[in-house]
């Protein structure tokens, strides 16, 4: 979703979703090597026993070979016989030494395809991840104020799984059946032409009905997303909003919210195993029973009229049974499950290729210093849905102490997240000490101005942790300075651990005014040219509130500070009120004045009184 409020774009085509794929696995060449080199010597082996095991047996069995295949037999089993200590012993002894020493190379060349294909497919989910979580991070505020963060959750944990699948598939199925089918028909082939080129006739009709079946379940797979998307929102929000929900007693309506997702999603997941379960019944149908009476009546026919020797009949039907119809069944289970993940890679894709209308400019400058000065010159902004923020000058000096006030919806904290670059305005220009924001590296722009924001979120770290987010690298001196200008000293010594006590979920064991000055020493920490205090002091009682006052003191001391507040008690020491309506400045003055004056700020004040 763009962040004007766009709708959200048409999944990506089959063929994106595939090349997607395709790319993670290059961008893991290094193991693709591994991944050739040892399905190729894998099959080499498998076949070579097949031929060289199977076909003297038949000898043994008193069935005899072709001339060509029995040439071939009898001049492996030679070599294998010339072995030190093999030799005066029996054809037997040949034969069982050498599937012998052919299956233990099977069997370690298979185990390390396994080991190539995990690191292909895991090392793909690792830059998948990774990728989506720098698009994220990437996207301005308003992108999140649009989308919601169970889909989000979704597309990182299912949409992701279904990428794991796809990598896995390409090589485990789409890539090993494919080649172990061809190393199987090229062994026919050479032990006779005739009966294989006529045994290919069967292949055509079995691919029409399998693309036909996979349609299927990539349309209910998509909708099964889709429905696992919509019970991890909600799911999200209800413990997110758990207090809510207690308060108002709604743990029934919630409760029968989350049934209704939970069976919309069991319905799609049953829609999706319903066409998995027809197409794996009816591929079974026709490589058993009906291929099982082809291959019968193919044999007969090989024999009647074509004059397949016994041996090399023996050994086509162990071929066919084993090394092509099996991969060819495996093949098309692997299909359907394919069919199955590309809806999530589609949505992967889709998610990566939002185009992010927050960057860098090329030839953005790093801050050195910062003084503080903020200007915004004919700046106008809009969500998408009508203007919020209309022509708006202002002019603020270094070091000055400014209030936004106004009624709610008026445009205040839109206007105070233009500086950070939390968005970028439509239209004129923000300016920090006369540079352009969006000429800025935001690194050097955001590490120099502190926010503490009407609701304090907490992350389930220690106290420490959390107060570190402000500087990552802060000593412990500086931890300490900021924790005694926050007021927090005292808080710190009842913590069980100081420090490093855990908070909680979203900081639940810590009291408002305690999450609150916990933002103002993250604030303390970076020492900020530039603050911003939206609503910093609300929803508190007295005693916190006089807290926070206090800390706040320490914090808006020598730097330019801008303080968003309903309660106009708390602006009066301000060096200029700014006030804002339907997203333009209508007034501008100290209290005094502006109280005076009989304008909006007067009703505000009065209403207030």
């Amino acid at each position: 979703m763009s962040e004007g409020g766009g709708l959200e774009p048409a999944l990506p085509s089959r063929g994106r979703a595939l090349k997607f794929i395709l790319r993670l696995a290059w961008e893991e060449r290094r193991y693709l090597a591994g991944v050739v080199a040892t399905l190729l010597a894998s099959n080499v082996l498998l076949m070579s026993w097949c031929v060289f095991v199977w076909a003297p047996l038949m000898e043994q069995m008193k069935l005899p070979l072709s001339d060509h295949l029995g040439r071939d037999v009898r001049l492996v089993l030679g070599y294998v016989q010339r072995w030190g200590f093999l030799e005066g012993r029996g054809d037997l002894w040949a034969i069982a030494t050498l599937g012998l020493v052919l299956g233990a190379g099977v069997v370690l060349f298979k185990f390390g395809f396994a080991i190539c294909v995990a690191e292909v497919m895991w090392g793909g989910v690792r830059r998948v991840r990774d990728r989506i979580c720098v698009k994220l991070l990437g996207h301005p505020l308003g992108y999140f104020t649009r989308s919601r963060s169970g889909e989000h959750l979704s597309r990182l944990s299912n949409d992701v799984d279904r990428c794991r699948e796809g990598l896995e598939f390409t090589f485990n199925d789409l890539v090993q059946h494919p080649v172990h089918f061809l190393f199987a028909l090229v062994v026919c082939f050479r032990i006779d032409a005739r009966f294989t080129a006529l045994l290919l006739v069967a292949f055509p009709p079995l691919v029409w009905i399998l693309g036909r079946l996979g349609r299927r379940i990539r349309r209910s797979s998509r909708r099964g997303l889709e429905s696992l998307a919509d019970l991890s929102d909600l799911l999200q929000q209800t413990l997110t909003g758990m207090r809510v929900v207690k308060a108002f007693g709604a743990e029934e309506r919630q409760r029968e919210s989350l049934a209704g997702a939970n069976r919309t999603a069991y319905r799609q997941q049953m829609k999706i195993s319903v066409a998995r379960a027809w197409s794996t019944a009816t591929l079974d149908f026709l490589c058993y029973p009906l291929g099982s009476v082809l291959l019968a009546v193919m044999l007969g026919v090989a024999v009647a009229r074509m004059g397949v020797s016994p041996g090399d009949l023996g050994l086509l039907a162990l071929l066919i049974g084993q090394h092509l119809y099996q991969p060819l069944r495996a093949l098309a289970k692997a299909y359907n499950s394919m069919e199955n993940a590309l809806p999530g890679v589609q949505r992967t894709v889709q998610m990566l290729e939002e185009s992010v209308t927050m960057s860098e400019a090329p030839d953005a400058v790093a801050l050195d210093g910062l003084r503080g000065e903020v200007e915004f010159r004919g700046v106008s902004f809009s969500y998408g849905e009508g203007p919020t923020l209309t022509g708006v000058d202002l002019r603020v000096p270094a070091g000055r102490r400014v209030a936004v006030v106004g009624p709610s919806g008026a445009g205040k904290t839109t206007l105070l997240d233009l500086i950070p670059r939390f968005h970028d305005a439509t239209a004129g220009t923000v300016l920090v000490d006369g540079h352009d924001v969006r000429r800025v590296r935001l690194a050097s722009l955001r590490e120099r101005i502190g926010v503490v924001p009407q609701e304090t979120y907490l992350f389930h770290d220690t106290l420490r942790s959390n107060i570190r987010m402000g500087k990552p690298d802060a000593t412990e001196g500086e931890v300490a300075r900021a924790v005694e200008a926050a007021r927090l000293t005292e808080v710190v010594s009842r913590l069980p651990q100081g420090l490093d006590t855990e908070v909680g979920e979203r900081g639940s064991r810590l009291s408002g005014g305690e999450r609150k000055r916990v933002a103002i020493a993250r604030a303390l920490l970076r020492d900020p040219a530039i603050l911003i205090l939206d609503e910093a002091t609300s929803d508190l009682d007295a005693a916190s509130e006089a807290a926070v006052h206090e800390a706040l003191r320490a914090l808006m001391r020598g730097r330019t500070t801008f303080v968003i507040a309903h309660r106009l008690s708390t602006v009066r020491e301000a060096d200029e009120i700014v006030v804002l309506d339907a997203g333009r400045i209508v007034e501008r003055g100290r209290h005094a004045d502006l109280v005076a004056r009989g304008g909006l700020y007067t009703r505000l004040h009065e209403l207030q009184a």
